[in-house]
């Protein structure tokens, strides 16, 4: 998906009554190796497949297959490249696996700034004789397709080589998102943090203010909410954060009224996506919402810690979360306001649901607001990097098809409300602090 605004509505109707006590997962059937590390990856859990794939002997195609979309992952470019490329060059490839190295090769390309390179990659993939496509997915890799088009010509973003450590000032807007200073083309502005947002985005007063130079035509985007958004790509000649200062910076602009929420009078202007944060390194995030640092040092894992422990999916962060005994993947998204978990949690988990009741929520993103059917967990506790959070009042969504989304579900505001810091270098995520959240 190229874009996903997170700011989520919640309208609870109908709450829970008792949530039942945590459950291991239910081990599969036995298969054979390759398959096990395939479902691992079709649910993008990127940690069970870096930890079920250590112990087998590397080589051969199947080897490079999985070494390449966990080097994509793991932003490791140029080996997902050798990887991948050695792969899609063997004979007699399975057709879903040629199919999802092209896209992670695509989903690569795209956040390196290698445009043609992507649309090509994605194009490869839909071209797939045998591969299978849901509608949505075959029309999110059209739009993605569309938009690399678009960007062919336009140089990668680049960082400043200059560009060190330093402090952001940051606060909390009256929707409860993120805010951090920017500078755009030179003018001081605000902008919404989120890690949720694929690409950097404006409406269209802003871009008009900050001087982003915008490319003809437009593009489609797809929505939170499932709605088809109009956009344009503007180019911002330089964006700072802080110490950091880049150049060619990509923003998909809407129109003033795609990002606004009447309702509780409430518009964005600029949002600071993936691509722009992924850059910064090591980020850190106050539990006081007061601070960003950025470009801080890295640390290497502790003895005994799993390795990696964030990772991306196409330009998507999954972050791996505890759950009881289960370290499970989940969707990382500093923009919504509240955690959820998806239809794959309710499908592993159903004793967790089990006195959960039905509820009506209604969720907002760029070009409106839509209504889904969950279920609420009164309680639930979730940990990253040796810290516990009981989160309350957490949406279940509720599905006979469970494998429609990355992991297990999206932690939000509450889970990250102590503080956390995400390594872009060595893709490690770990909370600051533990406890219980308010609930939102």
């Amino acid at each position: 998906m190229i874009f996903h605004l997170s700011f989520r509505f919640l309208a609870i109707l109908c709450l829970a009554a008792t949530a039942a006590a945590e459950e291991p997962r239910p081990k599969p059937a036995a298969k054979a190796p390759a398959a096990v590390l395939f479902d691992h990856y079709q649910a993008r859990d990127y940690f069970a497949l870096e930890k079920a794939l250590a112990p087998l002997k590397r080589g051969g195609i199947t080897g490079a297959f999985f070494e390449g979309v966990l080097a994509a992952a793991f932003l490791q470019h140029e080996e997902a490249e050798e990887k991948l490329g050695r792969f899609l060059r063997a004979d007699d490839t399975e057709e879903e696996w040629e199919k999802e190295a092209w896209m992670a090769l695509g989903g690569s390309r795209m956040l390196h700034g290698k445009y043609a390179g992507a649309a090509e990659a994605f194009e490869r993939g839909l071209a797939v004789p045998g591969a299978t496509f849901k509608a949505d997915e075959k029309r999110e890799v059209g739009q993605s397709i569309t938009m690399m088009r678009a960007l062919r010509d336009t140089p990668a973003m680049a960082q400043d080589p200059a560009s060190g450590e330093g402090r952001l000032a940051a606060y909390r807007d009256k929707a409860g998102l993120l805010n951090v200073d920017v500078g755009v083309n030179g003018q001081a502005a605000k902008a919404i943090f989120d890690t949720g947002a694929n690409f950097s985005c404006a409406s269209e007063t802003f871009a008009r203010h900050h001087g982003l130079r915008l490319l003809p035509g437009s593009v489609e985007v797809q929505a939170a909410t499932g709605a088809t958004v109009p956009a344009q790509l503007g180019i911002a000649d330089q964006v700072q954060l802080g110490p950091r200062r880049f150049s060619n910076v990509v923003f998909l602009v809407f129109r003033d009224e795609a990002l606004a929420f009447p309702p509780i009078g409430y518009e964005i202007h600029a949002i600071v996506g993936l691509p722009l944060i992924a850059p910064l390194g090591r980020v850190r995030v106050s539990g006081d919402d007061a601070s960003v640092d950025v470009g801080l040092p890295s640390e290497p894992a502790a003895a005994g810690d799993q390795e990696h422990t964030l990772a991306l999916d196409g330009l998507m962060p999954i972050v791996a979360v505890q759950y009881g005994k289960d370290t499970l993947p989940f969707r990382l998204d500093t923009g919504g306001v509240q955690s959820e978990l998806d239809a794959r949690f309710a499908h592993f988990y159903p004793a967790a649901l089990a006195k959960a009741k039905a509820e009506k929520q209604q969720r907002g993103s760029a070009g409106g607001v839509v209504g889904v059917k969950a279920r609420t967990l009164p309680e639930i506790q979730l940990g990253a990097g040796g810290k516990s959070v009981t989160l309350h009042g957490i949406p279940a969504t509720v599905s006979e098809s469970p494998w429609t989304t990355a992991g297990y579900g999206v932690v939000g505001r509450d889970f990250l409300a102590g503080g956390f810091e995400m390594d872009f270098r060595r893709m490690r995520f770990s909370l600051l602090g533990g406890g219980k959240a308010e609930k939102q």
